[in-house]
């Protein structure tokens, strides 16, 4: 069901989007055919420039997506296409360089559809392997004829192309037919060798490798014989040396072919969910016994280890109803169950997948009612949880003895300690006073109808030690496997052992990224392991790391006493890493650094936004760096920052379901329709036709059935409240529809309620996802993630480590960990910056982080 309109256009999703634009997928009312319309980023008047865009209507060519029209929507340039689907010639590459056959498929359809522009007069004036795409079916697109021209922002985008695959003469703003025919070449010699000749450290670099051109020497290293003299040739300096015509580039190309090149590529392998594994990680796959533990360094492999696991086990004969994956985050519980998916299809469905909480609430959702919980309950967000906690405790001791009280509640849900043995070491007053609080609690989260993120994993532990529910799921789960398992508290610790008495465990961890002691999680727990009983497998390559970080890494970690000793090796190449430790005077300065440092490298060398995180110890160092990306107007999301769930429209949603979800509450229509009230620009009729659409909802519905309906009305009154924020808005009620329909794919239990608990899950793990930018992180929040640009700040004493940690064994471990895990979350480059005064003002000077020096294998 269309809930907007993009002119006549009835849009049905989001596509996509890149640099030009964000891409829809919507019906043409007129043609009743599926088209993508295209909505371009252009700053400025882009009248001018239809006619030009209108002519790309003229070709008509397999491997050229099919140009429809172009139209102008409130000032923005909206191209319409057909559908494409696919993958990119940039994804098959970073797979590994082509055959000969297969780059000469490619090849073919490439220069016949540039051959065919270039006779209508058409320039595409940015090929790149980005642009050329691939589909199901095997037959080659090639995307974004002519679209540079339009663009603006960052450098290459104004020159009109992308650096390392622009021609001599694009570099003085020239593009002709044999500007394509250079670029071209460049992407099938990158198909053939894997490389580009012209990549390079920076602009000038590249430039300067552009104007000399690619040498004979270095292609007869690297070519075929055959194929030396016609790359030779059409990368040629001065474009009249070149070809005549892409036509006759291709016919020299394929000479020496047995017959004519297909123009129509076989489908290209479809990258496996899992790589291939090593020896070393085949053994501990395969290995029959039944306490094992896995471990490894950063980027080693070990969560591929743990579902490749899984997977021998189902093709051994393991029912998926006998295994249960269990993580540490949401966000790993949602990576695996993507891999898993994409390797197994819908045999992935039967197994037991989800981080604690979600395999917790299983166990309360099932079996509560035996510990008198609510049989219906929804999560409590923390916030509220203690609120719950803080209103027991003041009813059972008062408010002088509530924070005691609160402090003895928050340990033993850390550590998963009964509370009636809480309350039997406590005498006296206390006594009462604690037993008094359990009475209160209960009666406010039965009243309540809630349970907090932590009651959920304390009752399910409790409940797992009644012998009828242990039974239940032992005779169910034969398999237990666990990632992350450094990262266990005592109550989830508890909760494996239980689970897995009498069964089979496959643990995975790291105990140098043990970085939450100060919620119950120490890596004595996976050190004490080997004492065990538990065959112990060791990973010792890793994928991720290139030798410059590596030996880093390794420097500082090896400074902790109280820890596994562990070598890894890389794959990676030496040489290509590059690791800046740069002073700078104030904070002020390091974050205007930073900030100089993000958008020099993604001029120059071509990064992304998203390429980029900047990690922090403590808060106010991130408060800093946000100020000056907010003044440099630099896209960045932070922890905790505004997601599309914090818009007022999908808010007005989510409270749509909550009001289906709890039986048309009166309640919740007021504040739905007080909320829904601004978006509509205060009108009456509006409103009223808004409560018209509540009452039409019935109960039986899906999450994304009632979300359709309600999105259609509010799409319908906001267009005409407030036409100009219509695309932004849209794009945030289409990702809440994407989200229920998966949640619908993979759950169990579809229904309006289950899916608001989801919700909450990726509220609480930082996953609804905010906007797309620099990635402003704790050290903690930046875990089990990677990329290509990591800057960590602040790197002084008193702040990273932290001040309390100085001369404390133990928490100087923890502080190192963290480094440790900070500084392998890149794989390019790497920046380690610190400040010499805390202010203009300050007279003494700070002291470079210890951790600086171990690193540099100084100190």
């Amino acid at each position: 069901m269309p809930f907007a309109r993009l002119g006549r256009y009835e849009v049905k999703g989001w596509l996509g989007g890149g640099r030009f634009g964000d891409v829809y997928l919507a019906l043409d009312p007129l043609t009743q055919r599926e088209v993508a319309v295209k909505v371009v980023r252009f700053q400025g008047d882009a009248t001018p420039y239809l006619e030009e865009v209108r002519n790309l209507a003229r070709l008509d060519h397999p491997a050229i997506v099919r140009f429809y029209t172009v139209d102008l929507l409130e000032g923005r340039l909206l191209i319409i296409t057909e559908v494409v689907k696919g993958e990119s010639l940039r994804e098959v590459l970073n797979r590994g360089r082509m055959s000969r056959e297969r780059a000469l498929e490619v090849a073919g359809q490439l220069l016949d559809a540039l051959n065919h522009a270039h006779e209508r007069g058409v320039v595409h004036r940015d090929i790149k392997p980005e642009n050329v795409m691939i589909t199901p079916e095997g037959k080659v697109n090639v995307l974004d004829f002519g679209l540079s021209r339009l663009a603006q922002g960052d450098l290459s985008m104004s020159m009109g192309g992308t650096p390392a695959y622009m021609a001599p003469e694009n570099w003085k703003g020239i593009f002709t037919p044999a500007s394509d025919q250079w670029s071209a070449a460049v992407v099938i010699l990158e198909m053939l060798t894997g490389l580009n000749p012209f990549a390079g450290d920076t602009l000038e670099e590249v430039r300067n490798k552009t104007q000399q051109g690619v040498k004979e020497g270095r292609l007869t290293s690297l070519l075929p014989q055959d194929l030396v003299q016609p790359l030779l040739r059409a990368l040629a300096p001065e474009p009249e040396e070149r070809f005549p015509s892409c036509k006759t580039f291709l016919e020299e190309l394929v000479k020496g072919e047995g017959e004519k090149v297909a123009l129509v590529v076989r489908p290209l392998e479809k990258p496996e969910g899992l790589p291939p594994l090593t020896r070393e990680q085949r053994q501990a796959v395969e290995d029959l016994s039944p306490r094992i533990l896995v471990t490894g360094g950063p980027g080693t492999g070990k969560t591929t280890v743990l579902l490749a696991r899984a997977l021998h086990l189902l093709k051994k004969g393991e029912a998926p109803e006998s295994i249960a994956l269990l993580t540490f985050s949401f966000r790993s519980w949602k990576e695996m169950e993507a891999r898993l998916e994409q390797t197994l299809g819908e045999k992935y469905r039967g197994i037991w997948l989800g981080n604690f909480h979600q395999i917790a609430f299983r166990v309360v959702s099932r079996f509560g009612h035996l510990l008198d919980l609510p049989r219906e309950f929804s999560l409590a967000l923390p916030a509220q949880q203690e609120r719950i906690a803080q209103e027991a405790a003041v009813r059972a001791g008062g408010e002088k003895a509530s924070r005691e009280i609160l402090k003895a509640f928050s340990q033993a849900r850390i550590w998963g300690t009964p509370w009636e043995e809480v309350a039997s070491k406590a005498t006296g007053r206390w006594r009462e006073m604690l037993e008094s609080f359990e009475y209160h609690y209960l009666q406010l989260i039965r009243d309540r109808g809630v349970l907090g993120y932590e009651d959920v994993l304390y009752y399910a532990l409790r409940l797992l030690e009644m012998e009828e529910v242990a039974t239940f799921y032992r005779e169910r789960l034969n398999h237990i496997l666990v990632d992350d398992v450094q990262d266990l508290d005592r109550c989830q610790i508890a909760l494996v052992e239980a689970l897995s008495q009498g069964g089979n465990l496959f643990l995975v961890g790291d105990d140098d990224q043990a970085i939450y002691q100060w919620r119950g999680a120490h890596p004595s727990y996976i050190r004490g392991l080997k004492n065990r009983g538990f065959t112990h497998h060791r990973l010792n390559q890793t994928f991720r790391l290139p030798p410059e970080f590596r030996e880093m890494a390794i420097s500082l970690i090896s400074r902790n006493r109280e820890r596994m000793p562990k070598l890894y090796w890389t794959s990676r190449e030496e040489g290509r890493a590059r690791p800046i430790v740069q002073p700078l005077k104030t904070p002020k300065d390091e974050a205007e650094y930073v900030a100089d440092m993000v958008e020099i490298l993604r001029i120059k060398e071509g990064y992304s936004y998203s390429d980029f995180a900047i990690l922090y110890r403590v808060k106010t160092r991130g408060r800093l760096i946000e100020q000056v990306l907010k003044k440099r107007k630099l896209p960045f999301t932070q922890e905790g920052g505004r997601t599309f769930l914090d818009r007022e429209e999908v808010r007005v949603l989510l409270d749509l379901l909550a009001f289906l979800a709890r039986g048309k509450s009166a309640t919740i229509q007021k504040r739905l329709l007080k909320g829904a009230s601004p978006l509509l620009g205060g009108r009456d009729r509006a409103v009223q036709e808004l409560e018209r659409t509540l009452g039409a909802l019935e109960p039986q519905m899906k999450p994304s059935q009632a979300l359709e309906l309600g999105m259609e009305t509010l799409n319908r009154l906001m267009s005409r409240a407030e036409s100009s924020l219509l695309v932004t808005r849209m794009e945030a009620m289409e990702t809440l529809l994407k989200k229920a329909k998966e949640f619908e794919e993979s759950a169990r239990s579809p229904t309006v309620a289950n899916f608001l608990k989801y919700i909450r899950f990726l509220r609480d793990a930082g996953l609804a996802g905010g906007e797309e930018g620099i990635r402003l992180l704790s050290v903690h929040g930046a875990k089990g993630l990677e990329f290509p640009v990591v800057f960590v700040v602040g790197m002084v004493e008193g702040e990273f480590p932290l001040a309390r940690a100085l001369g404390v064994p133990q928490e100087m471990e923890e502080e190192r960990r963290l480094c440790y895990t900070a500084v392998t979350r890149a794989t390019e480059v790497l920046f380690i910056t610190y400040y010499r005064y805390s202010s203009s003002q300050a007279r003494f000077q700070e002291t470079p982080s210890i951790f600086i020096k171990e690193m540099l294998g100084v100190g």
